[in-house]
């Protein structure tokens, strides 16, 4: 919660202020509780992973304020998200085509029989 607090703050500011600045701060600010969360190595979850790949689209110096992770992370992170997107929009149109052809079939067999 305090995560989203804070990221609306920036919002606002961001419109007011240096935006650069505003955007670094924000970046640093969530590294910071990613290493508050973790004692020996960070545990990055989900939506960190999200909330990087998103920045790393929109601001250009991105990888400057890394520190918790690896500029080469993020982007595997983005390709990775990519190729589950690819994944699993044809395995659904796989689906629907499959489903369609037994039901062809069905159809066949039911009229055969009767």
């Amino acid at each position: 919660m305090e995560m989203i607090i804070f990221t609306i703050f920036v919002i606002i500011l961001m419109i007011k202020l240096n935006r650069q600045l505003i955007i670094e701060n924000l970046v640093l600010r969530q590294q910071l509780a990613i290493m508050r969360q973790s004692i020996k190595r960070p545990r990055i979850r989900n939506r960190d992973r999200l909330f990087w790949i998103l920045l790393s689209r929109f601001w250009k110096g991105w990888q400057d304020a890394l520190i918790v992770v690896k500029p080469e992370t993020v982007i595997r992170w983005h390709r990775k998200g990519f190729k589950l997107y690819w994944t699993h929009k044809s395995r659904t149109q796989v689906r629907t085509q499959n489903l369609m052809r037994l039901m062809r079939l069905m159809r066949l067999m039911h009229a055969v029989t009767h």
